[in-house]
């Protein structure tokens, strides 16, 4: 539970299928050992939208998760009584359990003054998180759990973090610095970092850090450190003997990770030691004074933070500026803006992180350093008596390879006079209305992304749309027009289309639209494609070539540019996948037989392999589909002319069985995952039925059953 749901005998992993049994699975453990009511259970499943027979079909999925225990001997865990069902768990087959065991036991050692031990106890806990809990299951209960239980780790990181420190503690600075820039704001967190630093000899780092934070508190929280901190920063500041480290100072793992080794002493460490011998006066007076020195340094000091661990990562650079210094202060609130504004977001939504950065660098780099779905940056610049303000979204494959038109860069820019901008700040601290609007713009792109990468469709789309407003409200603010609005065309565009085949002719009208903002625009040409051809039917007497000829061309000049930035192996092979089913639509509706057209490109998608290991899970999504457009092939043109050239059902059973394995090793448990996953499922009991093959239906109708999202395939 502590991270993604997961369930493994011994070493080995257990597929629980998607939709109500992973549901109905978490819930349960949710509770251990405890009755959940099946009304309880209606609720988690569908909320507000609970269909007549939902009883019935909670009662059928306990039935399946009881046949997925019974498996591997351990149907006698569930229960069923009058007032629900219970699973029944130990303290050592839940993570959740064995986290709480680990605290109490470590309450226990510190009390008989074993902090050694204690300390060991509660990194054992820590290490028992693999993420968010409860990662990427939807629906109000598990955010709420989920966020209950964050704040249960983020406790333990804290206590574990204090444990190393009184036992000495080396190597957690490392550690402790990626903590602290993730989390600024947990001042507890904070303080055992400045203890951290203090014992490692940089006693002027810490005092620097603990500005930096009393700063973050004032800016975004209005509030100052809490008692506790200012206490730490005033005895670090005083070079209290209370803070010295115990002697012999023992080495302890840091929170997460792997004991440090031996460190030698360094100048550094010399000249910290020396001031020792001063009195607290002149101590004080070279600390404040190092503070002033070493403010702009500290952070080329830190260590370098360690991966986002969220299902979306969203890291914001801070603004750059050039012209005139008013635009300085202009930058910097902007900046402080959007944070703010992205921060009310991440408290709703426990999938996703946000992580403000010090340093602008490149997107790409710091997208990389960070494990970040996306990077936020921006830019003040000042010419005249205007000045402009770009943001740029630097969006990675990490979660939106899948669609790969999202990929790269994207730019979106407004300009407003200077003196208004400097007057509304020195007057005001505030931004003119056209810079609010256009801010709550990028904030709704930023978190529709985040949604549409959750698989949350209708969310995107409501919030796509709330930005298209805040971006027509800012042009209207400034007199003109904020660019980019063509990336707003094409995002709406895919969200509409993926999420409703009945309103591809919606998505074709926004991918239209971007198009007459940026004829040139790639990623448009691309979506059009998609849109046309999805929405003609692929039979004898209903199929429209003119239409299909339409999204060719589209295609084909999508494929010509691809070598442009922001093109590569993911886009090129979505856009070889798209001819191909293309070419093979005009077969199966029986216009001339575009068959061979159609193999060639669904060979050369399964050939094509981007080298970046980010690309992989989603190169695996459209080699899938590409085995699946060949297992098709060979199953319609079987006992025809054409059928030896293509392997007949043979063919295509082995075809379906590798889109399976493909789409297996993607590792996504989201909804269209499970549902590509049911369609080659039927696709390949229909091959196996003419095939007259039993064991190979029997096998195919095991795993149907054990999905309760699809109990069994449409008939025919």
């Amino acid at each position: 539970m502590l991270g993604p749901l997961e369930v493994r005998v011994g070493a080995r992993p257990v597929e629980v299928p998607g939709g109500r049994t992973r549901l109905v699975l978490a819930a349960l453990l949710a509770e251990p050992n405890r009755v959940v009511g099946v009304d309880e259970l209606t609720e988690i499943v569908w909320e507000d939208a609970a269909p007549p027979t939902a009883r019935r079909q909670v009662q059928n999925t306990v039935s399946q998760l009881r046949g997925l225990l019974l498996r591997y001997g351990a149907a006698d865990r569930l229960h069923s009584t009058p007032a629900g069902y219970r699973l029944s768990v130990g303290p050592d087959d839940l993570d959740l359990l064995r986290h709480e065991a680990l605290r109490v036991e470590a309450r226990r050692l510190a009390a008989a003054g074993d902090r050694r031990a204690a300390a060991g106890a509660l990194g054992e806990a820590v290490a028992l998180w693999r993420g968010p809990a409860f990662g990427g299951l939807p629906g109000d209960r598990f955010r709420r759990l989920a966020a209950t239980l964050e704040e249960l780790r983020w406790s333990t990181v804290e206590s574990h973090a204090e444990a190393a420190l009184a036992e000495g503690g080396d190597g957690l600075v490392a550690r402790l610095s990626g903590l602290v820039a993730e989390h600024p704001l947990r001042e507890r967190l904070a303080a055992a970092y400045l203890l951290a630093l203090y014992h490692s000899g940089r006693q002027a780092d810490a005092l620097v850090h603990y500005q930096r934070v009393a700063a973050s508190l004032r800016d975004e929280l209005g509030v100052d450190p809490g008692p506790e901190l200012q206490r730490r920063f005033e005895a670090i500041l005083r070079r209290d003997p209370a803070l010295d480290p115990p002697a012999p100072r023992p080495r302890i793992p840091a929170p997460g990770g792997p004991a440090a080794g031996p460190s030698e002493a360094s100048p550094a460490d010399a000249v910290s030691a020396a001031p020792r011998r001063r009195s607290r006066g002149v101590r004080a007076l070279a600390a404040a004074a190092a503070v002033l020195m070493l403010t702009g340094l500290a952070g080329d000091l830190a260590a370098p933070p360690p991966e986002m661990t969220g299902l979306f990562n969203v890291v914001a650079a801070p603004f750059t500026t050039a012209g005139p210094q008013a635009v300085q202060p202009v930058a910097d609130r902007l900046h402080r803006a959007l944070v703010e504004r992205l921060q009310g977001w991440v408290g709703e939504q426990p999938g996703v992180r946000l992580r403000s950065v010090a340093d602008p660098g490149d997107p790409a780099e710091l997208a990389r350093r960070h494990g970040a779905d996306l990077v936020l940056t921006g830019a003040v610049r000042g010419a005249g008596d205007r000045a402009t303000v770009t943001l740029g979204l630097f969006v990675t494959e990490r979660t939106l390879g899948e669609a790969p038109e999202f990929v790269g860069a994207h730019e979106f820019a407004v300009t407003e006079p200077i003196d208004v901008l400097q007057r509304n700040w020195q007057l005001g601290h505030r931004l003119t209305e056209g810079m609010l609007r256009y801010l709550g713009g990028v904030t709704d792109l930023t978190r529709a992304l985040g949604e549409y990468g959750l698989d949350d469709l209708p969310a995107a789309e409501r919030l796509l749309g709330t930005a298209q407003e805040h971006f027509a409200a800012a042009g209207r603010a400034v007199g003109g027009a904020a660019s980019g609005r063509e990336v707003l065309h094409l995002l709406l565009g895919n969200v509409i289309g993926r999420a409703d085949p009945a309103r591809l002719g919606q998505a074709e009208e926004q991918f239209r639209a971007a198009l007459a903002i940026a004829p040139g625009y790639l990623r448009a040409r691309l979506g059009l494609a998609e849109a046309v051809r999805a929405a003609v039917p692929c039979r004898a007497g209903t199929s429209d070539p003119a239409r299909l000829d339409v999204a060719r061309e589209g295609y084909r000049s999508a494929l010509a540019a691809v070598a442009d930035p922001p093109g590569g192996p993911l886009l090129e092979m979505k856009i070889r996948l798209g001819l191909g089913l293309t070419e093979q639509c005009l077969s199966l509706a029986g216009f001339p037989a575009r068959w061979p057209a159609a193999e060639a490109e669904f060979t050369r998608v399964e050939r094509l392999r981007p080298s970046a290991p980010g690309d992989q899970r989603h190169a695996l999504r459209l080699a899938a589909e590409a085995a699946a457009g060949r297992a098709l092939t060979a199953m319609v043109t079987a006992g025809s002319t054409d059928g030896a050239r293509y392997g007949g059902l043979p063919a295509a059973a082995a075809g379906y069985r590798r889109a399976l394995d493909l789409l297996a090793q993607v590792g996504d448990t989201r909804p269209r995952t499970a549902a590509r996953t049911v369609v080659f499922l039927c696709n390949l009991r229909l091959v196996t039925r003419q095939l007259g093959d039993p064991d190979a239906i029997a096998e195919v109708d095991r795993r149907l059953r054990a999905d309760a999202s699809a109990p069994s395939c449409p008939a025919g």
